[in-house]
């Protein structure tokens, strides 16, 4: 059940993140948002292959890291949590921002992205002076 959680959990976060970053890069220029999605997402490609095999390491390493045998009820009756305990206990929202943060980090680094949807807008014939 955690691994299903954690994939479907760290796609949901690079979505988030993905339609996020799209909408603030895009809303100062002339390029509407779904032009700026596609280009956005057709050069950050390596940013989403790096982050899935970040996930898949997760996916690896996660039986060392929590015990997979812990129901989230059973951690909510105990008195005191470990981190682990307590990553394990909101382990949606830890996957999804883990699912954002490795993107993040990947855009951070290249921005490979935000220069295309830059690019799409002049190839539209307006230049970034102009907005």
């Amino acid at each position: 059940m955690y691994y299903l959680l954690l994939v479907v959990s760290w796609i949901l976060g690079q979505a988030m993140y993905t339609a996020i970053t799209v909408w603030r890069l895009q809303k100062s220029l002339t390029i509407s948002y779904v032009p700026a999605l596609k280009a956005y997402v057709k050069k950050e490609l390596g940013g989403y292959v790096v982050s899935g095999v970040f996930m898949v390491v997760v996916v690896f390493l996660l039986p060392e890291l929590l015990n997979l045998n812990m129901s989230r009820n059973e951690i909510l009756t105990l008195e005191q949590r470990s981190w682990a305990e307590k990553v394990q206990l909101y382990f949606r929202s830890a996957s999804v921002v883990l699912g954002m943060f490795s993107l993040h980090i990947a855009y951070s680094l290249y921005k490979r992205g935000k220069k295309e949807i830059i690019e799409a807008d002049r190839k539209a014939g307006i230049e970034d002076d102009q907005v």
